[in-house]
């Protein structure tokens, strides 16, 4: 926005701050993704992106199903 307003100012600042944090999160998920998408670095700014399982995340959500089926089966052992 054009001027010396204080309003001027203001905005100016807010869209100033928001293309440095989208340039530093563009730059963060250059370092942990190969491919980078506008949406990748969108929804990442919007804080809608979940980030990706990892095997261990696989893993502990296996454990924690097996855990409640177990728990949850409360019949007699068969004869």
């Amino acid at each position: 926005m054009r001027g010396a307003s204080i309003e001027a100012r203001l905005i100016n600042n807010a869209i100033d701050a928001a293309t440095l944090k989208v340039r530093q999160l563009y730059d963060q998920l250059c370092v942990n993704e190969d491919y980078v998408s506008a949406t990748m670095v969108k929804q990442t700014y919007l804080g809608k992106r979940e980030r990706e399982k990892t095997l261990m995340d696989v893993i502990d959500f296996v454990i924690e199903r097996v855990k409640l089926k177990v728990a949850g089966d409360k019949r007699s052992p068969p004869h």
